[in-house]
């Protein structure tokens, strides 16, 4: 088994971020690589995808953040479940929901928000 953390930047980017996004996005794509590559030996490669985490990295965000205890737990039930992927809270669902069908609608939320200053996260 392997798990990958990553985040909901891998298909969300957003400004000053650039550089930690295109991280992201590409450790989601070797994320899928890894699948491909090691199911043959039977490994299992979970990627762990999520908003914020409330940890030291997180510390100066205002906006809601999930437990590092609870992606742990969301982790370990989908390792034991056999599932290849954790989508830990409900804006990282969302987003991944509509990144692959509708950039049109979820963009302009980033694009607007930047334009007033205000964090491109907050729902």
């Amino acid at each position: 088994m392997q798990s990958l953390v990553l985040s909901v930047a891998s298909w969300l980017a957003s400004p000053f971020n650039a550089s930690y996004c295109a991280s992201k996005s590409a450790e989601w794509a070797l994320t899928n690589a890894l699948r491909v590559e090691l199911r043959a030996q039977g490994t299992l490669v979970v990627g762990v995808h999520a908003g914020f985490i409330d940890t030291d990295m997180a510390a100066t965000v205002d906006d809601p953040k999930i437990s590092a205890q609870e992606v742990a737990g969301q982790t370990l039930d989908a390792i034991e479940k056999g599932r290849p992927e954790v989508l830990t809270d409900e804006w990282t669902r969302h987003v991944k929901n509509s990144a692959a069908t509708d950039q049109d609608s979820l963009y302009p939320v980033v694009q607007r928000s930047w334009d007033a200053g205000e964090s491109p996260w907050k729902r």
